[in-house]
């Protein structure tokens, strides 16, 4: 899932290409950020998983609800695969000006969800049109009796403009003694008589365990799967990872699931979350992000996942350019066996040369020189080291770099030894077994009858 995510808005019969950005997840709602090709922002709105409308927005004012998705919301960046299944079907998301919306939503929501879905939109409608939709739905419940549902739009209204005098005076009418204390002790009771409100609470308070675990029975009863997944990414730790985990596997292909560990991991080191992806990518042969993902700092390998890298190293052609070779060390660090630890250094090496020269290598293999390890490919690095410039043995070398597979090295140091002992047959052997073994069997001929003719006249 390397390319872009596109969303098509369409308005007066005309349809844009956008770029999607990002995603802010803030409870209920959610606004997918995107790009037209002459970089002009839109701003996509979700309530639940129903697609609303969509601005085009040059600036977000800094005192605005919208703002506040973007600073206090969970940030999903694309691509994601969280943003392709909010967006599902919504491929050519048409728009609604805000009086086609209000009726659309007073007939699908309640006037508190209207109300409280219309309140993110502050940055294009004024604060005072808002709390007038507020007041509107409190009237009306007033006339006919419901108290508590006026209540509901007060404290609802508080929430989006705590400093309205309108909504604090009418919230502390004595007639809503009984409902005030309902609301200050929060809890389930709330969550059964103001679901959205108490959802609210919840988000703002969910790096609490109960507030967080409350919140996701929530979202689960209400099978919105996409906010379960999103509040997890946000707050997911060594004590909840298994759920979690659960939740992607029932939801998430492998591919996508991969892609949500990939990022997460990026965050900061789970060692379950770890083990899975390790696992899944095995499943997709995606074997280079498997060893990178496993050659972090601070992971340690099981000898079964150290056995199964091993494998890889052996019967699998990678391709040196995914491979995070930085962080191969890491791999090798906490093995204690000698002989799983050379073998698994004798796989590594030859990689390393097809991207890196010799100093890096060199300081590479540093965290295995301090654990003082009598390792033969150590040795072997140490003795190169020594005879890279000691123009007299650079047969030696040369014949070490063969033994890594490094033939382009190995011929340059047989070149120089061919023309410092012209009458040695030994470079010259090895110059036609290294282009042999390069499939340069041109080369390696015209190598092989200059030694048949040196023999012959021996």
């Amino acid at each position: 899932m390397t390319h872009n995510q596109c969303i098509t808005v369409q308005h007066k019969k005309k349809s844009i290409e956008l770029t999607i950005h990002r995603m802010a997840m803030f409870h209920a709602i959610k606004v997918i950020e995107a790009y037209d090709e002459n970089h002009n922002c839109y701003l996509l709105y979700f309530y639940k998983n129903q697609y609303l409308t969509y601005k085009k927005t040059p600036s977000i004012s800094l005192i605005s609800r919208l703002q506040m998705i973007f600073t206090k919301g969970i940030m999903i960046h694309a691509p994601h695969p969280l943003i392709h299944e909010q967006v599902g079907n919504t491929r050519y998301a048409p728009f609604y000006s805000f009086n086609q919306l209000l009726p659309k939503l007073e007939s699908q929501y309640t006037q508190q969800e209207t109300a409280f879905i219309f309140s993110f939109f502050d940055n294009y409608i004024s604060k005072e049109k808002l709390v007038a939709l507020f007041k509107k739905h409190y009237n009306q419940f007033r006339r006919d009796g419901q108290f508590f549902k006026a209540y509901q739009l007060l404290r609802t209204c508080l929430d989006f403009a705590p400093e309205n005098t309108w909504a604090q005076d009418m919230s502390h009418n004595l007639q809503y003694h009984s409902y005030e204390k309902l609301y200050d002790a929060a809890g389930a009771s709330l969550l059964s008589k103001d679901p959205l409100f108490a959802e609210i609470q919840l988000f703002q308070n969910r790096q609490d365990r109960d507030s967080f675990i409350q919140l996701q029975d929530k979202l689960s009863t209400d099978s919105r799967w996409v906010d379960q997944i999103g509040l997890y990414i946000d707050q997911v730790n060594t004590a909840n990872q298994q759920t979690f985990l659960s939740l992607l596997s029932s939801h998430l292909s492998e591919e996508a699931t991969a892609k949500v560990l990939r990022e997460l991991l990026k965050k900061e080191h789970l060692p379950l979350v770890q083990d899975t992806l390790f696992n899944i990518l095995l499943n997709l042969r995606q074997y280079e992000e498997a060893i990178n993902t496993m050659a972090i700092p601070h992971a340690k390998l099981s000898d079964s996942q150290f056995l199964q890298i091993q494998d890889i190293f052996e019967n699998q052609e990678l391709d040196s350019n995914k491979l995070h070779t930085q962080n191969f060390n890491q791999i090798l660090v906490h093995q204690t066996d000698s002989r799983k630890l050379e073998k698994m250094l004798r796989l590594c090496v030859p990689l390393l040369f097809q991207k890196h020269e010799f100093s890096y290598i060199d300081e590479w293999l540093e965290p295995l020189r301090e654990r003082q390890l009598s390792l033969p490919t150590l040795q072997k690095i140490n003795l190169m080291k020594e005879l890279k410039d000691d123009p007299e043995r650079q047969l030696l070398l040369g014949e070490l770099y063969y033994e890594f597979k490094q033939y382009e090295l190995a011929i340059d140091c047989f070149s120089f030894d061919m023309e410092l002992r012209p009458t040695s047959a030994e470079p010259i052997q090895w110059l036609a077994k290294s282009y042999r073994d390069m499939g340069k069997l041109e080369e390696a001929t015209s190598y092989q009858n200059v030694l048949s003719m040196m023999q012959k006249r021996a």
